[in-house]
């Protein structure tokens, strides 16, 4: 009877195992691992497992996300799968730390391809030597510029000061929650986007550095990078398959393109996928194969027809040198909101009758250059451009044309703001107020409000650079998102951003909440200047930061609303009215149901100046 319960168990652990190895899992028993900390004798032990079921070497550092994936992006570049695990046993001892033991590890079969994965990531490293790679730094935090730039000079072995040819935007902030939000965009050097990183949550608790955060934000946007540099293209006009196989051998000849594959043909039309390093237009630009060349960047598509004959090629091509000769002109266009509505109006452009190619040159500060070639007087083209856009204008010297985009829809006005650190509902409401009140904002919402974080729809006329400028006097580190037409900003928990660091410290010295009013006055236009009022605990010390000083002089002012004398000098006093807005008064004016509450008066000076203080007032 024992012998059959043995046979049953080994024929069950037989029939568990081939289906486990059917399904790419492989089961590890008695995984053990050691380390200062649970988590680290726990990533020991799941390294071990791997190491000893497939014979691969896996660094020290590993990282386990969720139970499911095993990292090594500090050194070995390299990640692996831990499915699951059965029997956890701890066990802590000063002498030697944290030991963990699994009776039973399920490990993916993938793993055991670890190093050639190790070896595909070192020659995407490898590949990316060869530009010189530029930094933008001022959305990364300060802590992490000097290990982005190490890591960038010792990997890629480039010049950070040189001419580049790709830009790396890392965007790196700490999260409500303690932690660190980090991701980047990689540019080229006309500033297309060419890929986005997802955003990283990372835990500040994690054991890992700084210098580990960012080779995993480096890796991730590179790693990305690869995959964005896959194009379709769909080829109408194409005789038979072997014709297309053709066309798909000459296109591997275009300079950048790295691979080119047909993945079908149906009713003469080949559709095709490119792997070429550069921007979808860059590519566009180089398929002098092809006629109606047009693209989309968000489906990452080229549309394009086969020329058949050398002898129509030959004569398009002689027609093509001839019109740029004589024919062809430089489109200026101001007004335009992102790359995507660029794009969708040299598509426009591409439809007018006598226009035989269209491509933008570049797109910088809400303005495109773009060349035409149209057969046809430039009369006719302007008549046309008269149709789409406004205040055009031509140089007959120069052969350039210059207009203004229309903005058409609210879809193109539309923008998101993702405000952090709003105290409340009500404060967000009072935002929405605000905004509205700027010129060229036609509307504002706000569409949620959720942990402190307020998004909010807004309508604005204008260019982003524009709208960006008027976020800063409002908000602290205002970013644009040029893709998603997003800003994003932290709103100030005391006061206004200024231009300059020096500030108002104040004081709560009693033991109550009280509420605290600042404003200044300009003794030389006599106007004031709201600063804004905030609620300060017991024994707190704030900092106010008044509005971006001009070159004239100002008298600060403070108020408290206390039941208690605070601040008696001076001579001049302000109120606070239902509407949150400052009055000037003066003492020996009364004025009927407006409290003359005691203040301070602070003589700043004319900033910039060494004569500019910190000040700190006290309320008593």
């Amino acid at each position: 009877m024992k012998i059959f319960h043995s046979s049953i168990f080994v024929l069950l652990l037989f029939f568990a195992t081939s289906f486990l190895l059917s399904q790419d899992i492989v089961t590890v028993s008695n995984a053990v691992g050691t380390g200062d900390s649970y988590r680290a004798a726990k990533n020991d032990a799941f390294k071990n497992a791997i190491e000893s079921t497939f014979g691969v070497k896996i660094e020290s550092y590993t990282k386990v996300v969720n139970f499911q994936v095993v990292e090594d992006i500090i050194l070995s570049k390299s990640e692996g799968f831990i499915l699951d695990y059965k029997g956890e046993s701890i066990l802590e001892d000063p002498a030697f730390g944290v030991k963990v033991s699994y009776s039973q590890v399920l490990v993916s079969n993938s793993a055991k391809n670890i190093n050639e994965r190790i070896r595909g990531i070192e020659e995407i490293f490898q590949n990316f030597k060869s530009p010189a790679i530029g930094l933008e730094t001022s959305y990364c935090k300060d802590a992490y510029q000097p290990y982005i730039k190490g890591i960038i000079i010792h990997t890629f072995k480039a010049d950070i000061e040189a001419n580049y040819e790709l830009l790396i935007v890392p965007y790196i902030e700490d999260t409500k929650m303690g932690g660190v939000k980090m991701y980047a965009q990689l540019l080229d050097k006309n500033k297309n986007i060419l890929t986005i990183t997802d955003p990283l949550e990372i835990d500040k608790s994690d054991t890992y550095n700084a210098k580990h955060y960012c080779e995993v934000l480096l890796i991730n946007l590179f790693l990305s990078f690869k995959e964005n540099q896959k194009y379709m293209l769909a080829i109408d006009s194409i005789p038979d398959v072997t014709e297309a196989e053709k066309v798909r051998s000459e296109l591997e000849k275009v300079q950048g393109v790295k691979r080119c594959t047909l993945k079908a043909f149906t009713s003469n039309k080949a559709t095709l996928y490119v792997w070429y390093r550069g921007s979808l237009s860059d590519l566009s630009l180089k398929l002098k194969a092809f006629h109606n060349v047009s693209f989309d960047e968000p489906s990452r598509t080229i549309q394009a027809a086969y020329r058949k004959g050398g002898d129509k090629e030959d004569k398009e091509d002689k027609e093509d040198k001839e019109w740029k000769e004589k024919d062809r002109y430089i489109f200026i266009l101001e007004n335009i909101p992102n790359r995507v509505k660029a794009e969708k109006i040299r598509g426009s452009l591409s439809k007018i009758e006598g226009v035989r190619r269209c491509h933008i040159k570049s797109l910088e500060d809400n303005k495109a250059i773009m060349y035409i070639l149209h057969k046809g007087s430039s009369y006719e083209l302007r008549t046309e451009l008269n149709k789409i856009f406004d205040n055009v204008k031509f140089d007959e010297a120069s052969r350039t044309f210059r207009a203004v985009n229309k903005m058409a829809s609210e879809e193109e006005e539309r923008y998101t703001l993702d405000l952090e650190d709003v105290p409340s509902q009500e404060e967000a409401e009072k935002i929405v107020a605000t905004l509205a009140r700027i010129k060229g904002i036609r509307r504002c919402n706000l569409k949620s409000f959720i942990g402190n974080n307020a998004t909010l729809y807004l309508l604005y006329k204008g260019s982003p650079s524009d709208l960006t400028g008027e976020m800063e006097k409002s908000f602290t580190d205002v970013r644009f998102n040029e893709t998603f037409r997003t800003f994003q900003a932290k709103y100030p928990s005391i006061g206004w951003k200024t231009g300059t660091s020096d500030g108002f410290f104040i004081k709560n010295g009693t033991q109550n909440t009280i509420k605290l009013a600042f404003a200044c006055y300009c003794h030389v236009d006599g106007t004031w200047i709201s600063q804004g009022w905030w609620t300060v605990k017991p024994g707190e010390t704030v900092k106010v930061y008044p509005h971006k000083l001009q070159n004239e002089t100002y008298y600060y002012y403070a108020q408290c609303q206390t039941t208690k004398k605070l601040w008696s000098e001076g001579s001049n006093a302000f109120n606070i009215d239902p509407n949150n807005n400052f009055k000037y008064l003066r003492a020996n004016k009364k004025a009927r149901n407006v409290p003359m509450l005691p203040y301070k008066d602070i003589f700043v000076g004319k900033p910039p100046s060494a004569n500019h203080k910190q000040y700190t007032m006290i309320c008593k």
